[in-house]
């Protein structure tokens, strides 16, 4: 399982703080789209989190948005693995 948080604006805009994602799930999207599944990737992730949810795919593409995996902010596209959490935020700005 796969948990992904998102956090901030990007949590009102898509309407969900968190989604669990089986690992088999994903395996099995990967595998659809001609792509080996021997390892996953953040823009697999997206991927597959956009495909049911048509008004996601804009709100990733149209932002740039930081990438936590296990808490460490790491740059796209990067490896995930089974229990890994992922977490997807805007930019911070502050004053």
């Amino acid at each position: 399982m796969i948990t992904v948080l998102f956090f901030a604006s990007l949590r009102d805009q898509l309407g969900s703080d968190k989604q669990l994602i089986n690992i088999e799930s994903l395996a099995q999207f990967i595998a659809s789209n001609g792509t080996p599944t021997e390892a996953f990737n953040s823009d697999q992730l997206i991927a597959f989190l956009c495909q049911n949810n048509p008004n996601w795919q804009s709100v990733f593409s149209e932002q740039k948005l930081f990438i936590a995996v296990n808490q460490e902010i790491v740059q796209a596209p990067c490896p995930i693995a089974d229990g890994d959490e992922v977490a997807f935020f805007p930019p911070v700005t502050g004053g």
